[in-house]
């Protein structure tokens, strides 16, 4: 005959299920598209070397091309709503290789839970700036990775590899702060949910010292003959050298 189990084990094992459940569910949140890759917003202190840490929203494209198949999403009474938007953490590397040519690198991880875990992905780029006394310009071009490592629950199932271009337009607002506005178009290749989609859109940017904030808009297009829908980004970033 089988004892019963101690309180204190009961206990335990209630917290290790629970735990097992919440991990289970952390690393089954399909990976937000994250574009522009590339932000050069020149710091008040401009430095050969920056990281930034941040979170910032964008579009789940895997959860638009399940419920587009099921003849459920609709763009104009849906909205960019959970599961549709996705929210992400971000690590940015910032390193200048010579005069305004810099090396970019990223890594991103879903917020879901509170909690930074997969999906996962990766970014690496290049950007050129000019400096015209307060104004500057910096063109980009990065490509990016992400994976829901075969999970299927939150915002669906799949993998994207994509490519972007953007321009940062900046001016200095004083000694410490600099705001700025940067377009950007993305192509996505979907794997998973066999997918191609063109997102763009726009980004007004503010920092002051460390701190960054952006918000704007993107229009995310699913070929072929799918849907079209806009969703809202916003975002901040803390940087260091």
């Amino acid at each position: 005959m089988k004892l019963p189990s101690p309180p204190g084990e009961r206990a335990r094992q209630r917290g290790a299920t629970l735990l097992l459940a919440l991990l289970a569910g952390l690393c089954s949140c399909a990976p937000t598209s994250v574009a522009p890759t590339v932000i050069r917003l020149q710091a008040p202190r401009d430095t050969d070397t920056e990281f930034q840490f941040g979170l910032r929203t964008g579009p789940r494209v895997t959860a638009v091309v399940e419920a587009n198949s099921a003849g459920a999403f609709a763009p104009q009474t849906d909205g960019p709503v959970p599961p549709n938007l996705g929210l992400a953490y971000e690590l940015d590397y910032t390193h200048v290789l010579w005069r305004g040519l810099a090396v970019h690198g990223s890594a991103q991880a879903e917020l879901f839970g509170g909690l930074p875990l997969p999906s996962l992905g990766a970014g690496a780029g290049l950007s050129y700036r000019w400096q015209f006394g307060a104004f500057s310009f910096a063109p980009a071009i990065a490509g990016r990775g992400a994976s829901s490592f075969g999970q299927n629950m939150v915002g669906g199932n799949g993998s994207y590899l994509s490519g972007d271009a953007s321009l940062t337009f900046s001016v200095a607002g004083g000694d410490r702060s600099r705001i700025g506005f940067v377009p950007f178009v993305s192509l996505q290749q979907m794997f998973g949910t066999r997918a191609t989609t063109i997102y763009f859109g726009g980004l007004f940017v503010m920092r002051y010292q460390a701190v960054e904030l952006f918000a704007g808009v993107g229009r995310t297009y699913l070929f072929s003959a799918g849907p079209a829908w806009n969703v809202p980004l916003v975002g901040i970033r803390v940087g260091g050298s």
